[in-house]
């Protein structure tokens, strides 16, 4: 009796001891799945650099998300940096980034940039940078110019090639702020463009080619035609539709060429401008539109429109 508690002691912990040396053996064979190219890289597997950063485990490979500030997310073909997500902007508006040629099938990157009533604020193509021997990507750069406009928040609009899309066209979006440093007054001017508005019309029965002016800001530049043109034809912002302001001109019309000639303007639209006109009132609002907002400009005296380089069919 004396020897049977020692003895139990020495069973008891050589049994603890025993299930402690299997419970580690059946952890320190645990396999650990890795799910993400962070897993997979904090576990000391190679990592290969590129557009994006790819980590190899196990014949599966992870691809690092290119995350900007504010969560926005691209794809490992296309990515940009500047300006971050949610940043307040500065006019012209810098971008730069990296993508893949292929995939935009171009040197140039499409940028629209819009206010948060989704007007266009400012368009254009960025270059891309011949790329650097090992990579498989090419940097670009590049600044748009925008109009002012009275919302604080809007965004920049870049879309995947189309014709190389097929039927899955990838659109980005990245939210951007403005304040009042955004644009330097003193490179802007106030200029008019013309809409239809039955409520602020006095004739009877109601005049067509009656139009009256809201306000918009564009840069000071040699652009300046296009751009006033470009603000008449994007119509009446949300906040003057619901004050009777309309517009004739349809989203898809553009400018393809202005010329002052003896203080003629010629301004040459797309086949666009032609689109759903059937009646004469619309035929006469749009030309009352174009007409008033081209004749303030004190060079002007008289417009002539084209389409394509013809007369309009409207006419």
């Amino acid at each position: 009796m004396k020897n049977f508690f020692p003895t139990m002691s020495i069973i008891l912990i050589l049994a603890l001891v025993g299930i402690s040396w299997a419970l580690y053996h059946h952890s320190s064979s645990i396999v650990v799945p890795i799910t993400s190219f962070s897993e997979c890289e904090s576990a000391g597997f190679p990592v290969i650099d590129g557009l994006t950063r790819k980590c190899a485990v196990n014949g599966r490979v992870f691809v690092e998300s290119v995350l900007l500030d504010g969560g926005q997310e691209f794809t490992g073909e296309f990515a940009v940096f500047k300006p971050r997500a949610n940043q307040v902007v500065i006019n012209p508006i810098k971008i730069e980034g990296r993508a893949s040629h292929e995939w935009f099938g171009t040197d140039k990157i499409p940028v629209d940039i819009y206010d948060s009533d989704d007007s266009l604020l400012g368009s254009g193509n960025i270059l891309m940078m011949d790329n650097e021997p090992g990579n498989d990507y090419n940097q670009f750069t590049g600044e748009i110019d925008i109009r002012e406009t009275k919302t604080a928040q809007g965004y920049i609009l870049i879309k995947q090639n189309l014709k190389l899309a097929g039927e899955s066209v990838h659109e980005f979006k990245i939210p951007i702020a403005f304040s009042s440093e955004t644009w330097n007054l003193d490179q802007t001017t106030e200029m008019k463009v013309f809409f239809n508005n039955q409520l602020l019309s006095s004739t009877e029965p109601y005049d067509c080619g009656s139009v009256f002016p809201v306000i918009r800001v564009v840069p000071n530049s040699d652009r300046m035609f296009i751009d006033t043109l470009s603000e008449l034809i994007v119509g009446p912002q949300e906040s003057e539709r619901q004050a009777g302001y309309t517009t004739s001109f349809n989203s898809n019309v553009h400018v393809q060429d202005i010329q002052i000639d003896e203080r003629i303007a010629y301004i040459d639209f797309n086949d666009q401008f032609n689109s759903d006109v059937t009646t004469d009132c619309r035929v006469k609002a749009l030309t009352a539109q174009v007409t008033q907002t081209m004749i303030q400009f004190p060079t002007i005296d008289k417009v002539i429109v084209t389409v394509n380089g013809e007369s309009p069919d409207i006419y």
